[in-house]
């Protein structure tokens, strides 16, 4: 056995750091204070919250804005709290990775019932197995390496939750296997494979009389601001964002109009977006919230879909990550398109915040909030009334609005 390799909890830790992680958050416990004694002495940064689910909303809203993030918890009564904010990253694409404490495996073997144990030793693995894209128990030290960096790879690559289970007696284990080398990002865009599909792609966009581009969580996720930038600027298509969308791209650009979300939101934007004939969906998801309780209405045959699991054009659909498809379509020969009919930005409608003594309301106060918000500025609302009221705000830096609206939790 090779002493110069880390452990199993110091090889998790340098992988953390690797794939970009500085932080983590959570609650200690039992079978997991000596993993949180590594954690203190490692380059991460540990928050403790007063609870584990807020540990996991805190750990999902890092993610949406660093790309991954860590909640670390102890067995069951700290772990299964974790189950909501887990379900709400599956649902709306964040990648968090969930870190929770166990019995060791020998003890497991000689104390049948050991406290925080609800009815078999692996239900909280069971449980998180449905609501990530990846998990795993580190219970074999010859495996423990791959599944590491299986399970972390997995939430980077689809944007989803993932699941690390670490008995307590596996910590220093030192594995007798080779350390597999960091797993690069996986993607499925070959040009010359998709290349009918780009031009097929690109002719619906040129042919357009009135296109529209709606930017979605999607464009944050896969670091493709600045070829929405891009694209917007070729093109001069007009861009409308979702409510999940929302601050896809910095929104004093002057491609901007607002949000469109059916009947929530403005009545012109509305209308013109649908009265698009090339309504070209950027990482969106069609969520009933996104859609405005369902009340969007976009005509299918007027659709480009792009996302991370689907390319469609009207109601044709191709193989392929559409949404990867971006950084080469603005290298391709785009029509400059006529924008006579657009409607006047949002954040020109805004009306200017007047200090004074008369009672606060929600106008007045997002009103307020407009004008103090900046580049550094990060908003993030609680789900319902505060979303809905802050649609409107102009937010000055790419993912700088942060929201569960979909989920909702």
């Amino acid at each position: 056995m090779n002493k110069n390799r880390p452990n199993i909890s110091e090889h998790l830790i340098q992988r953390l750091y690797e794939y970009g992680a500085r932080h983590v958050f959570g609650v200690p416990g039992d079978y997991i204070l000596n993993f949180y004694a590594r954690l203190e002495k490692s380059p991460l940064q540990v928050i403790n919250t007063c609870d584990e689910q807020g540990a996991g909303f805190a750990a999902d809203a890092y993610a949406r804005m660093h790309g991954l993030g860590v909640v670390c918890v102890t067995y069951n009564v700290g772990g299964l709290k974790l189950l909501n904010p887990a379900a709400g990253a599956f649902a709306e694409r964040s990648p968090l990775l969930v870190i929770a404490g166990a019995p060791g495996w020998q003890e497991r073997q000689k104390f049948p019932l050991l406290h925080h144990k609800v009815k078999e030793y692996d239900d909280q693995l069971s449980m998180f197995r449905r609501i990530t894209v990846a998990s795993t128990d580190l219970n074999d030290p010859s495996t423990a390496y791959q599944e590491i960096d299986r399970v972390i790879s997995e939430i980077i690559t689809q944007k989803r939750p993932g699941y690390i289970e670490l008995p307590r007696d596996m910590l220093d284990i030192i594995p007798d296997a080779e350390i597999p080398p960091i797993r690069q990002k996986k993607s499925d865009f070959d040009v010359t494979r998709h290349h009918d599909t780009i031009e097929a792609i690109i002719a619906a966009i040129n042919e357009a009389k009135q296109p529209v581009i709606m930017a979605g969580g999607g464009i944050i996720q896969y670091n493709l601001v600045h070829a929405l930038e891009i694209f917007a600027e070729k093109t001069n298509i007009p861009i409308v964002c979702s409510i999940l969308g929302k601050s896809a791209i910095d929104e004093r650009n002057s491609h901007y109009l607002g949000v469109y979300a059916g009947i929530v939101g403005d009545d012109d934007i509305r209308r013109y977006v649908e009265s698009s004939d090339c309504l070209i969906l950027l990482g969106v998801l069609l969520t009933d919230v996104d859609m405005g309780a369902n009340t969007a209405i976009m005509n299918p045959d007027a659709l480009i879909t792009l996302s991370d699991d689907c390319c469609h054009i009207g109601r044709q659909s191709y193989p392929g990550s559409g949404l990867m498809f971006l950084p080469e379509i603005i290298q391709r020969k785009l029509t400059v398109h006529e924008t006579s009919g657009c409607p006047t930005p949002v954040r020109d409608k805004m009306a200017a915040f007047t200090p004074g003594d008369a009672p606060v309301t929600t106008e007045s106060l997002v009103l307020a909030l407009n004008s103090v918000i900046d580049e550094k500025t990060v908003l993030i609302t609680e789900v319902g009334d505060a979303v809905m009221m802050s649609l409107d705000i102009t937010i000055k830096r790419p993912g700088g609005f942060i929201n569960p609206a979909y989920y909702s939790s």
